[in-house]
């Protein structure tokens, strides 16, 4: 997002072109400067008008809001390294926010948000895993009773995006399943073990305390055709191959793939996708598959 009012940008050109002029002027052609400084100082504003909107200026009230909520965490308690890593997520934050015109800039301060979130519910549960500062939630590493975090809001932005680039293709996407509390999932996989048996069960659902979606950060994602939503007859389709080749761009991977049932705990679900942020690129680039090989935990 660019957030930037005509009138500054009109300013900053005015001063750039004081200096071209004022280098100019011993040349002594003053009048073509001039004319060229009035052609950039109105295609400049035009351009800016077109890409200011409403909506550009609630998201930094947004961000403003998100800072505040920073500024106010107690870090009294906190060790030398924990202290200096929220204050420098501060000052970055503060950074981005009275430069406006900085490139990427909507994508940068979702990234601190994110990391300040993730590292405020860290501090809060010592008792949940992280690896590299990804949260775990597997068969060996299950998370309290109370963690409720809500979907993450960085995760739906970016499964927005991605729902987005996927229908300019011709392919449509819906997130059917995404945060479940532990109540739930423990209503969940009751019912699968009433249907299935608990050794079945096992295989395609978590224990309570023990799922991705009680992170906020999994998705669970399908085609139009509901009847293939969270089955295996969603391998192969058209929407599972989108899925497998472009994730990894909007930070998302596929959590349980084919034949890592062993690792993972899992049978292969095509629909199961996991935020993890800015190691999702690096992670399909390597060539493995699962979280907990990529992480060494196994």
């Amino acid at each position: 997002i660019l957030t930037i009012s005509a009138a500054l940008v009109v300013v900053v050109v005015l001063i750039g072109g004081g200096i071209i002029m004022g280098k100019i002027v011993q040349s002594n052609t003053k009048q073509p400067v001039v004319e060229e400084t009035t052609e950039v100082i109105e295609e400049t504003t035009e351009t800016v008008e077109n890409i200011i909107t409403p909506e550009m200026e609630a998201d930094f009230a947004d961000y403003t809001a998100v800072l505040t909520t920073m500024k106010k965490q107690d870090i009294s308690s906190y060790d030398v390294e924990q202290k200096e890593l929220i204050e420098t997520l501060i000052i970055e934050m503060e950074v981005l926010l009275t430069d406006k015109t900085a490139t990427g800039i909507e994508e940068k301060i979702n990234n601190l948000a994110y990391e300040f979130d993730r590292f405020r519910i860290k501090s809060a549960a010592g008792d949940m895993f992280y690896s590299r500062g990804i949260l775990i939630a597997n068969k060996q590493h299950c998370l309290p009773q109370d963690f409720y975090p809500g979907e993450n809001t960085l995760a739906r932005s970016e499964v927005d995006r991605m729902i987005a680039a996927a229908a300019e293709e011709g392919i449509s996407l819906y997130d059917f399943s995404t945060f479940r509390s532990y109540e739930t999932q423990a209503s969940l996989y009751d019912r699968y073990v009433a249907a299935d048996g608990e050794a079945a069960a096992n295989r395609y659902s978590a224990k309570p305390g023990c799922s991705e979606h009680q992170t906020g950060l999994a998705f669970d994602i399908g085609g139009n055709d509901k009847s293939r939503w969270a089955e295996v007859t969603f391998d192969g389709t058209a929407e599972a191959e989108w899925l497998a080749a472009n994730a990894h761009n909007y930070g998302f991977i596929l959590r349980y793939p084919e034949g890592k049932e062993e690792i993972t705990g899992y049978m292969h679900e095509s629909w199961h996708y996991r935020f993890v942020g800015d190691i999702a690129p690096q992670f399909k680039e390597s060539g493995i598959s699962t979280l907990e090989e990529y992480l060494g935990l196994v």
